[in-house]
């Protein structure tokens, strides 16, 4: 099993749609994972940002790699395009052990 974790700051201003948006957007994507979920992060990482972690999960490599070139550079261009100046993110791959 592999997660995919994104973290995402978002400036205060914007959190709301934020939400919104990526919860229509994961939703487009469940199709193409075991699963995914999204989270608001509770300890603050800076004053002025809200922060989010969207985790997919992967019952295989060759899953994670066809998410990876179908979806994944779409998703945060999308995010980058939508909050303009107004997010950062990176992203962790976890393999259970």
């Amino acid at each position: 099993m592999l997660l995919e974790n994104i973290t995402f700051a978002v400036s205060k201003n914007n959190s709301e749609a934020f939400e919104v948006w990526i919860k229509s957007e994961i939703v487009n994507l469940k199709d193409w994972t075991a699963s995914v979920h999204c989270y608001e992060l509770m300890t603050e990482i800076d004053p002025e940002s809200a922060n989010y972690s969207v985790q997919f999960i992967f019952d295989s490599e060759q899953q994670f790699e066809v998410f990876k070139q179908l979806h994944y550079d779409l998703l945060l261009a999308k995010a980058q395009k939508r909050f303009r100046g107004e997010i950062l993110h990176f992203n962790t791959l976890l393999k259970k052990i």
